[in-house]
């Protein structure tokens, strides 16, 4: 057994492992980098001599008249600018191929670490989380809180909300302008209309048929562009929430109809979201 003071040596040795691993695979990358930076200025030297000796004379003729003072002008500079061009190329190859991965890679190394001390400070650790280009939402294990991180994941200085049961006063699913189910802080999963009921029962097929019906279309013109929750808070920072799971942001895309797989998930995702929230509202009323 391993006493008290032997496991911080440990995770001490543990980091400074992955430490020196990190500085090996980082100087293995510039040298690689640095390699293959001279072989791509060797070519480039090689192509602008070949450019050089035909454009430098033919210029300097057009310009000074004197096919003698071109041929002697183009034989004086081609090596040089050759050589000046093919350097600067290499140079700009090894900033961008060898110096910008590393430097992305550090600011990506502190978002990853932002990220995660977010979901560990709020009790986040080992929650499964549904990733979207707005924002992420996750439950702890017990669904007794959820936590949004706004943004796309491991995006720099991320926003969060962490939502109680006490916080939530309303919360809506809706099908482009179509509310398809409704839990409140005094009644939870309360239901509006056929199409709740359809959501539960008839899924997609009855949302659809329902917004066909509303919109005096038959089931085959329906386009879904959105499925979202819309939550109403007692957050004075966030007092109005939208979790848009889909939307079309492109107007000239009619968006999903009945039958695509992409549409079963998305209103899938929002039933799951919808219930964790009905979750929360009820341990509120149990509490």
């Amino acid at each position: 057994m391993k006493s008290i003071k032997e496991i911080p040596v440990a995770n001490a040795m543990k980091a400074k492992t992955i430490a020196d691993g990190n500085v090996v695979e980082i100087l293995s990358h510039l040298i690689i980098n640095a390699l293959v930076s001279v072989l791509f200025a060797c070519l480039l030297v090689a192509m602008f001599f070949i450019f050089y000796a035909f454009c430098l004379p033919l210029f300097y003729v057009m310009y000074s008249g004197s096919i003698t003072a071109g041929i002697k002008f183009g034989w004086d500079n081609t090596l040089q600018y050759s050589i000046y061009s093919g350097a600067i190329g290499g140079i700009g190859f090894f900033l961008v191929m060898g110096i910008g991965p590393i430097i992305y890679r550090e600011k990506s190394d502190e978002n990853h670490k932002r990220y995660h001390e977010i979901k560990t400070s709020e009790g986040f650790e080992n929650a499964e989380e549904l990733k979207s280009k707005e924002f992420n939402i996750m439950t702890n294990s017990n669904l007794s809180k959820v936590l949004i991180i706004w943004g796309k994941q491991y995006a720099p200085n991320p926003d969060y909300t962490v939502i109680n049961p006490e916080d939530i006063i309303e919360s809506e699913v809706y099908v482009d302008d179509l509310m398809v189910s409704k839990a409140t802080s005094g009644v939870s999963g309360s239901l509006a209309g056929a199409a709740v009921g359809g959501i539960l029962t008839g899924g997609t097929g009855a949302i659809v048929g329902a917004i066909a019906g509303k919109n005096n279309k038959s089931m085959t013109e329906v386009r879904i562009r959105k499925v979202a929750i819309n939550l109403i808070l007692k957050n004075p920072k966030r007092p109005y929430v939208e979790l848009a799971f889909y939307e079309t942001g492109h107007k000239n895309y009619k968006g999903l109809k009945k039958g695509d797989w992409l549409l079963d998930h998305h209103i899938d995702s929002a039933n799951h979201w919808q219930a964790v929230f009905q979750n929360l509202i009820a341990a509120k009323q149990i509490n």
